[in-house]
């Protein structure tokens, strides 16, 4: 009696484009908090873009305005010989946005002291400082933008208590914005972004990256593969199916248990014979160790072993009535944007262009950055502190 052989397929999926496609996901659904976040941790970016391109993006990203308003000043000249003013309003208006949003917090804790309800004390030169940058920034503004109309919108948000009170910026956030900026001016950089993939110095990356929504389209087609899988399964077995599409999170129970075992005992693993230092060591590397269980190729074998003179049947053709519910986000508490502004990252991985950003920005002067944060953290106007105060 012969057996019959059991080929196997061989399929390479790599965490790295994991992490795009879930990176892209963010993107679209403008969870860029969360995104740069991801972005950081892995040290993965999405997106087709050299090293000048990443280290200009990551500018924008950590809120160095003026570096990277600096950084494009030699585009102007020959070769590339860019038109500025476009790129040059954005970064201004994000400025603008932001500095509008460390003034809201300053004038109203400021007013706050005034009136004895807080214990914060906020150097009035500091909030007036605070105001001479938001005008001098508008100052630049005025000759980029391009209609006076454009250039009194901006002016108009300075009656604002605080910027979310106008319904352009009511879901705003520095990280939005940011992100957000630097895809507004992307576009426009298209002339040196074609001459640096022919320098020796700067070349395109070469890495595939998500488009499309193509985490959300993997995820269906997934789906109605599984419903494929089960439709065949049962025909073959009770001559009678219906097919079903399950639910994103309601998959096959025997390979979602499967793979949790083989996790947990691999995790197992590394804790028993290593002592607690080689634990740490071991659980940063666990995650490139875990293999799921490989679904069944069962159907597509089958599909292979059919005679052309198949796939020449008649059959009714469907169309998939897809609809994405989208999550119920709540509101974020918008006070706290002025300390998410001026906050370092608290991970900074090692690899460029993270490792080539300056340490700081410079959108406020130290002392009111440290007037502003002692507003969310009041410890900071303790004597211990006091060093760091530039009168």
């Amino acid at each position: 009696m012969s057996v019959q052989k059991h080929e196997k397929v061989q399929l390479t999926v790599y965490e790295a484009d994991v992490v795009k496609l879930i990176l892209e996901f963010l993107e679209k659904r403008d969870l860029a908090i969360s995104m740069l976040a991801l972005e950081r941790e892995t040290g993965q970016v999405n997106g087709p873009f050299n090293e000048d391109i990443l280290f200009f993006r990551q500018l924008i990203l950590e809120g160095h305005w003026d570096d990277a308003l600096d950084y494009l000043e030699p585009l102007r000249g020959p070769p590339v010989a860019l038109d500025l003013r476009k790129p040059r309003f954005l970064l201004l208006k994000h400025k603008y946005l932001e500095l509008l949003c460390l003034r809201d917090v300053t004038n109203l804790d400021g007013n706050n002291s005034a009136n004895g309800t807080t214990g914060v004390n906020v150097n009035e030169s500091n909030i007036d400082h605070g105001v001479e940058q938001v005008i001098d920034c508008l100052k630049q503004l005025e000759p980029e933008c391009e209609t006076q109309a454009e250039y009194r919108d901006l002016t108009l948000l300075l009656t604002l208590t605080r910027l979310d009170q106008h319904p352009d910026y009511r879901y705003w956030n520095p990280s939005l914005g940011r992100l957000q900026c630097f895809n507004q001016i992307y576009p426009l950089l298209q002339p040196f972004i074609q001459l640096s993939k022919h320098s020796s110095s700067g070349q395109a990356s070469t890495d595939e990256n998500a488009r499309g929504d193509r985490l959300l389209r993997l995820l269906v087609k997934g789906l109605l593969y599984e419903a494929c899988v089960d439709y065949c399964a049962l025909m073959a077995t009770e001559r009678k199916a219906q097919m079903q599409i399950t639910g994103m999170l309601g998959g096959d129970l025997d390979e979602e248990e499967e793979t949790e075992r083989l996790y947990n005992q691999n995790i197992s693993l590394h804790t028993t014979q290593n002592n607690e230092i080689n634990q740490r060591a071991h659980s940063h590397s666990t995650s490139h160790c875990r293999q799921p269980v490989a679904p069944d190729l069962s159907l597509n074998s089958w599909l292979q072993s059919l005679k052309p003179v198949n796939f020449s049947q008649p059959f009714q053709s469907y169309e998939l009535d897809l609809k994405v519910q989208p999550i119920n986000r709540p509101t974020l508490e918008s006070s706290l944007w002025p300390e998410h502004i001026l906050t370092q990252p608290t991970v900074k991985p090692l690899v460029f262009p993270y490792t080539h950003i300056p340490e700081s920005n410079t959108i406020m002067g130290s002392s009111i950055q440290r007037s502003v944060l002692s507003i969310h953290n009041p410890a900071l106007k303790e004597p211990i502190f006091k060093d760091l105060v530039v009168n």
